[in-house]
């Protein structure tokens, strides 16, 4: 009977810790924030804010966190720009991010998907996240690659064969 109570009381600590955590990171962001979106590395369901999207945050599992940025909701539909997907090692000991063909990241909107698009290295890389740090892997939407139709979509970029999150963005003629 302690035993199960003990567990419940660490759970609930777990969860209080997540929840303080959250509100402690994004009163940091600012008004200016970019839109941000955080997800555990178990996969979780998107819910929008006004101009800010966020996550789910899973009590199941928090030893990763994934997020992703970008500087603003919408864009035009010739317009280039910048997807950051993270991830935060919630844990006590560094781990490591293995990639067998060099592809770190991907993202999807609407029907495009980059790694259709690009070709990996043929060499596997790798790197580490420290204990309790971000690692962030920058991906890029061109274009002239692909012209993004008009419209609400969710982008979702991932560190491949790990995690990641989503946010919602606009495109405009």
């Amino acid at each position: 009977m302690k035993n199960t109570s003990t567990i419940k009381l660490i759970g609930a600590l777990i969860v209080i810790v997540a929840i303080v955590w959250a509100i402690v990171y994004f009163s940091h962001s600012g008004t200016n924030a970019p839109v941000t979106s955080t997800a555990t590395s178990t996969p979780a369901m998107a819910t929008s804010t006004d101009a800010t999207a966020s996550s789910t945050v899973s009590a199941a599992d928090i030893s990763f966190i994934y997020k992703v940025t970008t500087a603003k909701t919408a864009y035009k539909q010739n317009e280039q720009f910048d997807i950051y997907v993270s991830v935060m090692n919630n844990t006590n000991e560094n781990k490591n991010f293995n990639f067998a063909n060099g592809c770190e990241g991907d993202y999807k909107i609407g029907s495009f998907d980059l790694k259709d698009h690009i070709r990996c290295t043929p060499d596997a890389t790798f790197f580490t996240v420290p204990a309790h740090e971000e690692k962030v892997v920058k991906l890029v939407h061109y274009p002239t690659v692909y012209q993004i139709p008009p419209g609400k979509y969710t982008l979702t970029a991932t560190i491949v064969g790990y995690g990641g999150s989503s946010v919602p963005i606009t495109i405009t003629k």
